[in-house]
């Protein structure tokens, strides 16, 4: 009878776990992925001509801090602490992302250069390069977004022949406590950066 009572017992427990495991999985919000909102909207039939262009730049690919490394979209929770989202997630890789931002806004505040986003072809010579290192670009939800940047321009292939090197630190308010008004105000910053960049170039 011990052997019995204890059998159904241990049935009762492993029916009862499954159960909570069921629950939790059932209860559990479905994930969610965004990108960084584009700073232009381009229309059917718009193009660039290249054979207009006068210089050419290339956008080296974007060096993030390992916190930013994961599909997670971080905010922050305090000045030390720092929250990956489980659910709430990047659709294409952050540095990606970043770097279509800044090319999208450069080709908008440089309408005489085309700007190449890495990887290239092997034959594109190239007036200058540009390489951004991001430390911070994080931000609280229905507060300020922030981002912390190294920026570099060489000139043509020569990683050595710096012409401006700068660190920038922009921020930008969020709307409301949504992951929408995040990335809206997370696209503003670079948007600034690329801005930035532009003006160097454009005074070289």
């Amino acid at each position: 009878m011990k052997t019995t009572k204890l059998s159904a017992t241990f049935r009762i427990l492993a029916v009862a776990l499954g159960l909570l495991g069921a629950y939790g999985c059932a209860s559990s919000p479905p994930s969610r992925f965004f990108e960084l909102p584009a700073p232009i909207q381009f229309t059917a039939g718009q193009h660039i001509d290249l054979a207009e262009t006068k210089q050419l730049v290339g956008i080296l690919p974007i060096k993030l801090a390992a916190y930013l490394n994961g599909p997670q979209i971080v905010t922050r929770l305090g000045p030390e602490e720092i929250y990956p989202d489980e659910f709430n997630r990047w659709g294409i890789p952050l540095a990606d992302s970043i770097a279509t931002t800044l090319a999208l806004r450069m080709l908008q505040e440089l309408p005489d250069t085309y700007i190449d986003v890495y990887p290239w072809s092997g034959g594109n010579t190239f007036d200058y390069q540009v390489r951004v290192e991001i430390a911070r670009f994080d931000g609280t939800l229905g507060k300020n977004a922030s981002m912390t940047a190294q920026w570099t321009i060489v000139r043509g292939r020569n990683s050595d022949a710096i012409i401006a090197r700068d660190i920038s630190y922009y921020t930008q308010p969020v709307g409301d406590k949504t992951y929408e008004a995040l990335t809206k105000a997370m696209s503003k910053l670079v948007v600034m950066l690329a801005d930035d960049i532009s003006a160097k170039i454009r005074g070289l």
